[in-house]
C-alpha cells in the first residue's frame, strides 16, 4: 500500500462498474483506506460485493443496481443523505467490430453505457447537490480515445473520446464549486474485458501485441493508484486532465 490506511476515512465514494475490472479494484482499494463505497452495477448485490472488496464493514458499504444501457434510469435508488467526497465513473463495455460491421444497435448500446448513462447519473448527483464542494469526479477513459487509432474500435474510441473532452468543459463548470474533474486514459489492462480480447486475438497474437509495451500490459492495481491519488484531496490542484496510462505503449 502506498497510500496513508486513514487517507479516505470519513469519505463517501461513489464507484460505477464497481464489481469487475478497474472499478473492483478501485473499490478494494477506497475499502483498505478507510473509505465508505456506494457500489453501482448493472447486477451488485452487498453481499456478494462485500466479500469481493474484503470491506471489514457492511455500514461502509451501499450498493446500487443500475443497467446503464436503459432508457429508462431510475436514479431515486440513492440515498438522499448521502453526499460524496468523490465520483470514479468507471463502467464500460467494448466490441471489437469494424466501423461498417457494427449495428446501429451496438452502437447505441455503448454510448449508453459508457457515456449517456453515467453522465445522466453524474447529473442527477449534481442536482440533487449530492456531490459535495471540493469534491473529484473521475472518468475511466482510454488510449483509444487520446492517442490511438486501433482497428475495430471506432466506436469505443468515440465513447472515450466523447469523455476527454466533457472532462474539460465540466472542470470548467463546476470550477467554483471546487469540484475537480479528471480522466484516465489506460492502455491494455489485464481485466475481464481483457481476457475477451484474448479470446478474439488468440494468445500468441496478444503476446506478440505485448511487444509493443515497453512496460508490459498493466493491471488494475497500476491504474487503480492513480485513481486514488485523483480521488483524494492530495490532487486538490488538478483538474481538466486526462492522464494517459499505458505502460510507454504511446510512445513505442
Amino acid at each position: 500500500m502506498i497510500f496513508n490506511d486513514s487517507l479516505f476515512r470519513n469519505k463517501n465514494i461513489l464507484v460505477t462498474g464497481a464489481n469487475s475490472g478497474l472499478g473492483l479494484d478501485v473499490c478494494q482499494e477506497i475499502s483498505n483506506l478507510g473509505g465508505a463505497i456506494t457500489g453501482v452495477s448493472r447486477s451488485i448485490d452487498k453481499q456478494i460485493f462485500s466479500k469481493q472488496i474484503k470491506t471489514v464493514s457492511s455500514d461502509l458499504l451501499n450498493t446500487v443496481s443500475i443497467d446503464f444501457s436503459s432508457k429508462d434510469l431510475d436514479f431515486e435508488k440513492f440515498d438522499k443523505n448521502v453526499k460524496y467526497d468523490a465520483v470514479f465513473l468507471s463502467a464500460g463495455v467494448s466490441k471489437v467490430s469494424g466501423f461498417v460491421q457494427t449495428d446501429e444497435e451496438t452502437m447505441e448500446s455503448m454510448f449508453d453505457i459508457n457515456v449517456i448513462g453515467q453522465l445522466k447519473l453524474l447529473r442527477y448527483l449534481l442536482k440533487k447537490k449530492l456531490v459535495k464542494s471540493n469534491a473529484s469526479i473521475v472518468f475511466m477513459s482510454s488510449i483509444n480515445g487520446t492517442s490511438l487509432g486501433s482497428k475495430g474500435h471506432s466506436i469505443y474510441a468515440a465513447t472515450k473520446g466523447a469523455l476527454n473532452g466533457i472532462t474539460m468543459s465540466l472542470a470548467n463548470e463546476l470550477s467554483k464549486k471546487r469540484i475537480r474533474v479528471n480522466a484516465i486514459a489506460s492502455g491494455l489492462v489485464k481485466t475481464p474485458m481483457f481476457i475477451d480480447n484474448l479470446r478474439l486475438a488468440g494468445e500468441d497474437s496478444m503476446k506478440e501485441y505485448e511487444k509493443t509495451y515497453p512496460l508490459g500490459f498493466g493491471t488494475p492495481n497500476d491504474v487503480s493508484n492513480l485513481a486514488i491519488f485523483l480521488l483524494s484531496d492530495g490532487a486538490r490542484w488538478i483538474t481538466g486532465q486526462t492522464y494517459i496510462i499505458d505502460g510507454g505503449h504511446s510512445i513505442a
